[in-house]
């Protein structure tokens, strides 16, 4: 009888740490966003002489995405500063965590170019666009290149004919109808892959389009350029070198980051900043996601000044007075602009 109590309340303790385990770490079909990291970008920029001051800090922000169980999707209805979506909110169809990551890291090296653009316009100084290759964007479900081609795989040659540019991929499908054949030489983690697909239709990439009438010839991906910004003098090469942060929205802050080693002076004059915002080669700023996160990013790590883009900044001025801080929250529509709010802020 002892035995069988025994075996009866063991039985009803792994039932139990079962259930807790359930309630902990079941998948969900949501994603959240908390407040990420606030950085100074200072140490991600290189230049061969930088004009900076030491104790100069400009910090990009992030957000930090999280795959919730239900106790964390339960608690994420009480935090004002955590945002849940589904994941297909967030993934597009067919995309994985992996291919997620890649598309931003894609994202993130154009942006990184389009900041290095803008301080050179800013500074004044001559460069050229130096292309690098093309490389996958994103790989779109449905089509022959989902579950062949990944994205931020290299495009060396389509048929024997060598990529240079997005161009050269459109140019080389161009021709080509459904249920032809494409060879594609595709570079992947240092190694070189020759590929071979069909050409397939966009209007029959799901079950509800099956009946559209023309054929879209495609083989579904995505190219994006890789470009190098080459100054005309050497010394003002800039390398940027970030590691498990994608998305455009640090541009701003690698642009003034730039701006700051390439002149004299420091630009931040003696404020700890913070600031986020996608940039265009011309200096446009525009807006981003996560803004809310991001604030309470740069006010835990001491932010004084917050700049951000327009269309953000009515949210971002209301849940900084919410949390209760003190940082200056700015907003900025272009790198101009930015640069004439700083040089107006007193001198620490």
């Amino acid at each position: 009888m002892k035995g069988k109590l025994r075996m009866m309340r063991a039985g009803a303790l792994l039932a139990g740490v079962m259930l807790v385990s359930l309630f902990l770490f079941a998948p969900t079909p949501y994603v959240i966003y908390k407040p990420g990291l606030a950085t100074d970008v200072g140490p991600m920029v290189e230049l061969a002489d930088p004009q900076v001051a030491e104790d100069s800090v400009m910090m990009l922000v992030t957000v930090r995405q999280t795959y919730p169980g239900p106790m964390e999707y339960l608690m994420s209805l009480f935090r004002g500063d955590w945002d849940v979506y589904r994941k297909e909110q967030i993934f597009r169809e067919g995309e994985t965590r992996k291919d997620y990551l890649s598309r931003q890291s894609v994202i993130m090296r154009s942006s990184q170019s389009n900041a290095i653009q803008a301080a050179y316009r800013a500074a004044g100084i001559p460069y050229d666009i130096v292309q690098e290759g093309v490389y996958v964007a994103q790989v779109i479900a449905g089509m022959p290149a989902h579950g062949v081609l990944k994205a931020g795989d290299r495009l060396v040659e389509i048929d024997g004919k060598p990529v240079g540019n997005s161009g050269d991929v459109f140019a080389a499908l161009a021709d080509k109808r459904v249920g032809d054949a494409v060879t594609m030489l595709v570079e992947r983690n240092d190694e070189r892959l020759e590929l071979e697909l069909a050409v397939g239709d966009f209007n029959r990439q799901s079950d509800s389009d099956a009946d559209s009438a023309d054929p879209r010839p495609g083989i579904g991906i995505q190219p994006a350029d890789r470009l190098s910004v080459k100054p005309a003098d050497p010394a003002h090469r800039v390398n940027i070198r970030v590691d498990g942060i994608g998305g455009p929205s640090a541009g701003l802050m690698f642009a003034l980051e730039i701006y700051d080693q390439l002149t004299e002076g420091d630009l931040t004059r003696g404020y700890r900043l913070a600031g986020t915002g996608e940039i265009d080669p011309e200096g446009n700023v525009s807006a981003i996601g996560g803004v809310r996160q991001k604030v309470s990013a740069a006010k835990r790590e001491g932010a004084e000044v917050f700049l951000v883009p327009e269309a953000n900044y009515e949210e971002a001025k209301h849940w900084a007075e919410r949390i209760g801080t003190n940082m200056s929250v700015v907003k900025v529509g272009s790198l101009g602009e930015a640069l004439d709010v700083l040089a107006g802020l007193p001198a620490k």
